[in-house]
């Protein structure tokens, strides 16, 4: 149920990166208001890295813009890694994710 959640989420946050682009892209065309760059990078980093990549391709919507072009890359790649750690050592990845998110669940041995 749990994995079936996720993915609806994740499902859902993709399809708004992907009409966040869209919004943007006929805005720009008619010179009305825009969508902020650091608002569509911070959409596909919470998740939505795909549907910004899908969008910014299908659309050919800041393709060439830099540094954006750079920073939706580079968290498309992080979004990846994470995602095969995830794959391939679901249990660690939790785990070490659970540990960053919350640092003072950790015990800390004091030896003998």
């Amino acid at each position: 149920m749990l994995y079936l959640l996720l993915a609806l989420v994740f499902i859902a946050i993709n399809v708004f990166a992907f009409l966040a682009f869209e919004f943007d892209k006929r805005a720009a065309m008619n010179g009305e208001w825009r969508i902020k760059e650091s608002t569509l990078l911070a959409i596909a980093f919470l998740g939505g890295s795909s549907g910004a990549l899908i969008g910014q391709q299908v659309l050919r919507h800041k393709t060439r813009k830099q540094p954006f072009r750079t920073y939706l890359i580079a968290i498309a790649v992080l979004h990846l890694a994470l995602a095969t750690m995830f794959i391939v050592s679901p249990d660690w990845t939790v785990n070490t994710l659970r540990g960053l998110l919350n640092p003072a669940s950790q015990s800390i041995d004091p030896g003998p």
